[in-house]
């Protein structure tokens, strides 16, 4: 092995405790300030303990560290946190926290604020004091109060983030936007048409440590981005015996522990769902019981133009201003509504007043009647046999089976319907709301002592979501805000603050979010490290890593089933030379200078533990016993009820629908089309299918690895540098055959290139026969790509890599507003 600066021993070592994602304390990994040291492993640590959360993927799982001196260096000791003695332990820290003492020291870190005196994109900037940044911020910034909807905010993560967003209300805008259009909101966007709103990855809970057949498909928790707690849940599962069942386009570490693993074509998972759910109705192998209870499948429409034959509003109940509907009733042998009928027909066709009706579950099965395992397999490569043996199985071990519910689904055009079919397989499992399956989650949501309501003006948001994006998740549609800055729609923007975000590397083809740059007069950066977006940037202001001060709110662990939150406490100040100041100090001096008016309000942010008591006090929280044990759970398990705790979800009918009702009102003319935003399920072909694939054409997918979170420092860091060696995670794979045919061999320096604009990056190759063979595929956002000029140096961040970001066109999903990074074609050259 090459010298690093850390031998074999250590390495292994390190790289054991790096991986592990068992619920069990784990040693993290010294900072340095200068060479190499000793892990800390092999060290006596003394000092005391301070609680916080990890924040690096936003989210937080509960997180101790202390600061200890050895031969007159400091060294930052971190490991995974007990929840208190009342209740269990769910989460344990994944690799990431474990180079927090790699970045505290860090070069790259931006030591104070500075101003840009060259180009934008130049990289060029003069240091300056605080309150000449300050004062120069609210001047320009005082410049839209006439119009502060032009003020925009991207904001990514922090437990500060609240206080920032309420600062951007407070001068009047609505135009805050997280970036999870391009990474969830095409599964929440699909799930929209079964739950009546957008579901999150974090607003499931799957019940792993309960289940006992669990189908994962394109997801690898163990070495996925927020995957701590569901790995650790996972692991408990599968020592109970739960069996593991995976589809995906590459051999991932998750089918170390799978019972069977299928590789298929990439973006071709809906085909497989489409076939289960067929398998699963023509042979009745639903849960009758469950589907007539807790669904709308025996809801009569007409089958000319897919209305609901009738419906009346319930006046009373859990449902309570929702629909009831006309269905069969097989005992009686008419038509009732449904909450009069003892048996309503799943299975139903019929005539009503002289037209034809049919159930939604005879209408759904014969949408899909087409959509045979053998037809499955014609387009994934998976066996038909194969695809009935999991859907027997699925239906074997329901309700505590289930397919799981994802997290990344911004990767080709069609995953909106393939993550709504999931879920409505899990329905016909009876597997949504019961333990075993998909179960709600209880959270607790923390607020501040201020709140503020930005002017009446129509917001970017609900503009897009008037004009060709319905389902936009007002919450996130960052492509769309940078589409509005350079359409100047519905108004111009003028101004940017960008958050702890890295706008530049996570949008799609990032010569758009450049050009929209550009296009602004003000560009605010607030960050901790340096960043491919800070050279277009007019001010940077740089804020503390979470652990180098009290934050002022309690953070919720947001993956977290059982009500947890924790507080963050400072565990060390930043090294000498590094001039940072909170994101609520910052706030603070900006109302001072902007809105005085607002200063009584405010203040609060300078005392974090009044924030904190109040918060406790809201949330019913001990809040000795919180700053004892730095982080509490409130519950002992998540919501078993298929219709939430509230008894009613916001569908029309309050009811999980198999065809939504509210779908039908706003997308009918999609009825018959192979669209995402058809009412009725369907199969939507990945883009990248049109045309097939030359000899050099390849899907490009990237992974997501233990260390890697493209929008913060941690691709950043020493310590991944030195494991992505280990693993030889910095080379791109490729399929054998495929290689063999280019004349390519392990090792080999290739150009990969969008054929479309020419944008390219330099990759090392490496062959394997687990991969599916129209793949190129590599870890997630590794490379800066043309980005390393000016002041950005990116010290330990490795020069060969796969963007898939970078690479990307500029694709906005119809409807949803989310991207599809990996559903396009590139080439490779030598």
């Amino acid at each position: 092995m090459e010298e690093t600066g850390m031998n074999r021993r250590k390495f292994l070592k390190v790289s054991a405790l790096a991986t592990t994602t068992l619920p069990i304390i784990i040693q993290g990994i010294e900072g340095v300030k200068g060479g190499p040291q000793e892990s800390i492993a092999d060290l006596i640590a003394e000092g005391e303990w301070s609680p916080t959360a990890c924040i690096i993927c936003g989210q937080g799982c509960p997180l101790r560290i202390r600061v200890f001196n050895i031969e007159d260096q400091e060294r930052i000791h971190q490991e995974s946190h007990n929840v208190g003695p009342e209740l269990p332990q769910y989460f344990a820290t994944c690799a990431r926290p474990r180079a927090l003492g790699d970045v505290w020291n860090h070069p790259d870190r931006i030591k104070g604020p500075m101003i840009r005196i060259g180009e934008r994109g130049e990289g060029k900037f003069k240091k300056v004091s605080w309150d000449e940044a300050l004062d120069y911020l609210a001047d320009r910034l005082s410049q839209y109060l006439d119009a502060p909807e032009q003020i925009a905010l991207f904001a990514h993560q922090g437990a500060e983030k609240g206080i920032l967003s309420s600062f951007i209300k407070m001068l009047g805008s609505p135009n805050i936007t997280g970036h999870a259009d391009t990474c969830y909101t095409s599964s929440s966007g699909g799930r929209w048409f079964v739950f009546g709103k957008h579901i999150t990855p974090g607003a499931v809970y799957p019940d792993y440590e309960n289940a006992r057949f669990i189908v994962f498909m394109g997801r690898n928790p163990y070495g996925g981005f927020v995957s701590s707690p569901w790995a650790a849940a996972l692991s408990m599962g599968y020592r109970n015996g739960s069996r593991i069942v995976v589809f995906d386009v590459r051999f991932s570490d998750i089918c170390e522990i799978a019972e069977k693993y299928y590789i298929v074509k990439p973006g071709t998972d809906l085909a497989i769902s489409l076939a289960i759910a067929n398998y699963i109705i023509s042979n009745q192998l639903y849960n009758e019981e469950y589907l007539r209870q807790y669904t709308n499948s025996s809801m009569l429409l007409y089958t000319d133009d897919m209305t609901p034959v009738a419906t009346t509003t319930i006046e009373d109940g859990s449902r309570s201003g929702k629909l009831d509907y006309l269905v069969y009733d097989e005992d009686t042998g008419d038509y009732k509504y449904k909450l009069n009928a003892s048996k309503p027909a799943l299975m139903y066709k019929g005539t009503y007043e002289g037209r034809e009706i049919a159930s939604a579950l005879q209408i759904i099965s014969e949408a899909i009647a087409d959509y045979t395992p053998e037809w499955a397999a014609s387009i994934t490569g998976v066996e038909a046999d194969e695809i009935v043996w999991v859907a027997e199985e699925l239906v074997k071990w329901a309700p505590r089976s289930f397919i799981d519910h994802g997290y990344k689904s911004v990767r080709y055009y069609n995953e909106p319907m393939f993550h709504r079919v999931n879920a409505m397989i899990n329905a016909l499992l009876g597997s949504i709301g019961v333990k075993g399956g998909w179960a709600w989650p209880r959270k607790l949501k923390p607020s501040l002592p201020f709140k503020f309501k930005p002017k009446d003006v129509e917001s970017v948001s609900k503009y897009w979501t008037n004009n060709g994006y319905p389902l936009l998740f007002s919450k996130h549609y960052s492509m769309l805000m940078v589409k509005s800055i350079l359409e100047e729609k519905p108004y111009p923007i003028k101004a940017a603050i960008i958050y702890l975000e890295n706008l530049v590397s996570h949008m799609p083809n990032d010569d758009i979010a450049i050009k929209a740059l550009k296009k602004l007069d003000l560009v605010v950066v607030i960050d901790v490290m340096w960043s491919e977006t800070c050279n277009y940037a007019d001010i940077i202001l740089p804020i503390p890593f979470f652990f180098e001060h009290d934050n002022a709110s309690l953070f919720p662990v947001k993956k977290s089933h059982i009500g947890q939150i924790c507080v963050m406490k400072k565990a060390v100040d930043p090294p000498e030379g590094i001039d940072v100041k909170p994101t609520s100090w910052i706030v603070y001096e900006l109302v001072k200078r902007m809105k005085p008016e607002h200063l009584g309000d405010i203040e609060i942010v300078l005392r974090p533990t009044d924030i904190w008591m109040k918060q406790c006090e809201k949330l019913g929280i001990d809040y000795d016993k919180l700053m004892r044990y730095g982080t509490l759970t409130k519950y002992e398990e998540p919501a078993y009820n298929p219709l939430t705790s509230k008894g009613a979800l916001p569908t029309k009918t309050g009811e999980i629908e198999m065809i939504s009702i509210a779908g039908l009102e706003k997308f009918k003319d999609y009825l018959g089309k192979e669209n995402n935003l058809n009412p009725i399920i369907t199969w939507v072909k990945p883009k990248w299918m049109d045309g097939g694939l030359a000899d050099d054409e390849f899907v490009p997918v990237d992974y997501m690895n233990r260390l890697v979170a493209i929008n913060t420092w941690a691709r950043n860091t020493r310590l991944l540098l030195e494991m992505l060696k280990w693993e030889e995670g910095d080379y791109v794979i490729i399929h054998t055959e495929r290689a063999k045919k280019l004349g390519i061999k392990d090792g080999d320096i290739v150009e990969v290139y969008n054929p479309q604009d020419g944008r390219s990056l330099k990759v090392k190759i490496k062959t394997t026969h687990l991969i599916s063979p129209e793949l190129i595929a590599g870890v997630h956002g590794l490379t800066p790509g043309r980005h390393m000029n000016g002041d950005v140096k990116f010290t330990y961040m490795p020069k060969h890599g796969l963007n898939t970001n970078y690479l990307a066109p500029f694709t906005i999903i119809e409807g949803i507003g989310s991207a599809a990074l990996f559903d396009y074609k590139v080439k490779i050259r030598r």
